[in-house]
């Protein structure tokens, strides 16, 4: 994780921070964590901080499988292949990897990721991944697609990009 905590820094360490006080506190943070390097940490700021990171273009899925352990991350909630089943979890998706949640579950989709929701998961969708939930609220970005059946809140910034298919008893704003 050293690598890829050393990429993301080091991609970084040259942005004026003094116009942003949000941006200055994580580059306080990178600091601490490069003083007393875990990977425990590097994780941890990594999950708290991946839209920001994948939008700004710091590091991407590729960046992340070559420089990462993906052992750790996938125990991390952190997945790029395969399929997670799961309830009252917290998953970040890449590539082609796929997940199944119920319950208070909150997953950030990228890539070509897929998602089904249920039961008041929380979900956003980036870039070309797939959601289809119920009882859950999406938000939307990018290309991303949604597919409800029936009472979500679907929240789009896509600027008609996105391909909704939403029932009458849904919200989407």
């Amino acid at each position: 994780m050293r690598k890829l905590f050393d990429h993301i820094y080091n991609t970084i360490k040259d942005i004026n921070f003094d116009e942003n006080e949000l941006c200055k506190q994580y580059w306080f943070r990178l600091e601490r964590l490069k003083a007393n390097f875990t990977d425990e940490g590097a994780l941890y700021m990594l999950q708290e901080n991946i839209e920001w990171l994948i939008n700004t273009e710091v590091i991407d899925s590729d960046v992340l499988l070559s420089l990462g352990d993906e052992n750790k991350m996938n125990e991390a909630g952190i997945y790029f292949t395969g399929t997670v089943v799961e309830k009252d979890i917290q998953l970040i998706l890449f590539k082609n990897a796929k997940a199944v949640v119920s319950g208070h579950s909150r997953v950030r989709c990228f890539d070509d990721s897929i998602c089904e929701a249920y039961d008041s998961s929380f979900i956003t969708a980036f870039h070309n991944s797939q959601v289809t939930c119920k009882n859950s609220k999406v938000v939307v970005f990018n290309s991303a697609s949604v597919q409800s059946k029936g009472l979500c809140l679907i929240e789009d910034y896509t600027e008609g990009k996105a391909v909704i298919k939403a029932t009458k008893r849904d919200l989407v704003y």
